[in-house]
Parts: C-alpha cells; structure tokens; sequence
C-alpha cells in the first residue's frame, strides 16, 4: 500500500481519527491548514525551546529559560512497532527527553478557561504514542513521563496570547495495556491510511 508519508506520526494518527476527510485533505492533497494565534503562538514557544533562541518577547523568554528541560530537544526518533506479525513505522518526536529516553517532558500552551488537568494529562494519547515510540526503539517504556502546561491569555485589544507566568507540572505513567492499546490504534491506523490513500489516488 503507498501511503502519504513512510511513518505514523502522533499528528497523523490524531488527524486520522479526528476526521478522514481532514486527513485527506491535509496528507494526502497536501492542502495548507488555517493557523490560529493560539496556534501561532505555540509554534513559536515550540521552536524557542527547541532551538533557544529568542522569541522576540522578553517576559516570554525569561518563562521559557526557567522551564524544566532534559538533554534531547525535539529530536525525531523514527523506529518500528512489530505487533502480532505486522510492523508499522514510527515517528517521534517528544519536546524534550533524557538521552536514554527514559524521562519525556511535552509542553502544551492554552487558554486559561480550558485548563489542562491530572486526568487529561493521564489519558493524553500524544504521550502514550511516545511511550510505545521509546519502547520499540531502547527495548523499554520511558519511566517518567511529564505534561508541563504554560496557560495563556488574550490581552485586551490584542489578538495573539501571551502566557501568564504560571508553569502547571502533570507527572503522569502508562500502563502495560495502555501501551497495548495504542499499539492497536497504530495498526489499525496505519491500516486504515492505506486504504485511503490508494482510494484517493489510484
């Protein structure tokens, strides 16, 4: 089967789940995507962090030096999932991780009025993805896995958020099933992005 990119991305997956027909038009049309400010926003923390260079704001620089990092900064990671004799390419790419992978750190950006919470960061598929992701490449799952949320707000007559100062840490684990299940998610994913894609180009 030919599919739109050689691996399985979270974004993908995701994307995927959330509405073929998006996927579609995404992946395979390669058509360009609406960008919020939110949006905006948080690539350009994202690609602060990554490369530490500044965003051009000084309150949002003096937040992002006093984040929790590891030694890995947005590194990608490609391995295999090898499941019930299929195998499924991977790609991962967590916001900061130790060198062996066994701490992960994901950043998230977002409004106030939509908090991010223990639970949420205890059922957030992007980090199982990256949980299943370190397990075929080192042989283990990572041992802790972290979700740091920097809130946000719109200061009045402005349109692009700015972050509050706050720094809200989510230590949260997965579970031998929860890996399972997102290995399932993979196959069937992978599965399901052939499909599509030989439907809408062949």
């Amino acid at each position: 089967m030919i599919r739109p990119r050689p691996y399985l991305s979270w974004t993908q997956l995701n994307t995927l789940e959330t509405s073929e027909e998006l996927y579609i038009r995404r992946y395979i049309l390669d058509e360009k995507m609406r960008v919020s400010p939110g949006m905006a926003f948080g690539k350009t923390v994202a690609d602060s962090l990554e490369t530490g260079e500044s965003t051009e704001d000084l309150l949002t620089d003096l937040i992002l030096i006093n984040l929790p990092k590891l030694e890995r900064r947005d590194k990608e990671v490609r391995t295999i999932l090898k499941y019930a004799e299929k195998e499924v390419p991977l790609l991962i790419k967590p916001d900061s991780a130790s060198f062996d992978y066994r701490a992960i750190l994901e950043y998230k950006t977002g409004a106030i009025g939509t908090p991010w919470t223990q639970k949420m960061a205890d059922t957030n598929g992007q980090l199982t993805f990256y949980d299943v992701g370190v397990e075929c490449f080192t042989g283990y799952p990572a041992e802790e896995l972290e979700l740091i949320w920097l809130p946000t707000t719109i200061p009045p007559g402005k349109i692009m958020p700015e972050l509050t100062g706050e720094i809200k840490r989510f230590p949260t684990k997965r579970t031998h099933l929860d890996r399972l299940k997102m290995k399932i998610r993979m196959l069937k994913a992978w599965k399901r992005i052939g499909e599509i894609t030989e439907r809408e180009l062949l």
